[in-house]
């Protein structure tokens, strides 16, 4: 299910790409969602993941993964340099941003982006459980 493949997905990335110290929380949702909603959520995580190893230069990345009343959120959170998102986000060669903020749509949720150079990046993600 989606919440072992997500702490899979971190238990590599922190094996492979050290010294940056990936770790997460995950709540088992397996009976919330259908496989197209799982594989979005893992795609989401895994590009965020991804774009904190290779642009961040953070020390640490963490992941938490919580089911509360039919809400599931997901927080993804580095202490990296951070990025201004708007420059960023219309940057036409950048898909990542915009591949997750439609994955997001998809789940009919919401996407909170903070980011401050300098001070590390939070994405914050939250859509109802089905």
């Amino acid at each position: 299910g989606i919440s072992k493949a997500l702490e899979n997905l971190i238990h590599q990335l922190y094996e492979n790409y050290k010294p940056t110290y990936i770790f997460g929380e995950i709540d088992d949702i397996n009976t919330f969602l259908n496989q197209n909603q799982e594989v979005n959520i893992f795609r989401i995580v895994q590009e965020c993941l991804s774009n904190i190893i290779k642009h961040a230069k953070a020390e640490s990345a963490k992941v938490t993964l919580i089911e509360k009343d039919n809400i599931i959120s997901i927080l993804i959170q580095d202490n990296g340099v951070g990025f201004d998102f708007s420059e960023k986000y219309n940057d036409f060669k950048s898909l990542g941003l915009k591949t997750i903020k439609e994955r997001v749509r998809f789940l009919k949720g919401t996407l909170k982006i903070d980011s401050t150079k300098n001070s590390g990046t939070t994405f914050s993600i939250k859509f109802p459980a089905t």
